[in-house]
């Protein structure tokens, strides 16, 4: 009898954990401009960006073979458009909006929560 994976995987899963914090991150850096907290924030949001960027690059960096493969760069794709990706969705552009239609069909499959607001 063959082991069933589960859909979304163990990177997957932290990919899905650091988006938020990391948009967050990003975001009280930006609004600390010019204070004394910005060094701080600043050095947490880069802490938190290498984080995310490593993973990106171990997910790309293996082959896709699985469902699994495929909602990792999902999952990485969702958190790099921001709220273009918004915008996508409402063009008249039929090719961006089919690619970001592909995306999020993807993660709806896979149950992913949405972690920006639409």
């Amino acid at each position: 009898m063959s082991q069933v994976r589960p859909i979304v995987s163990q990177r997957c899963s932290r990919l899905r954990e650091l988006g938020p914090r990391l948009a967050e991150a990003f975001r009280k850096s930006v609004e600390a401009e010019g204070t004394p907290l910005h060094c701080g924030l600043e050095a947490q949001y880069l802490q938190l960006e290498e984080e995310f960027e490593e993973l990106a690059r171990e997910v790309w960096s293996t082959p896709v073979q699985t469902w699994q493969d495929v909602i990792e760069r999902a999952e990485i794709a969702y958190a790099y458009g921001d709220s273009d990706l918004v915008r996508s969705l409402l063009s008249d552009d039929l090719g961006t909006r089919a690619t970001a239609e592909l995306l999020m069909a993807v993660l709806r499959m896979a149950g992913a929560p949405t972690w920006r607001c639409w």
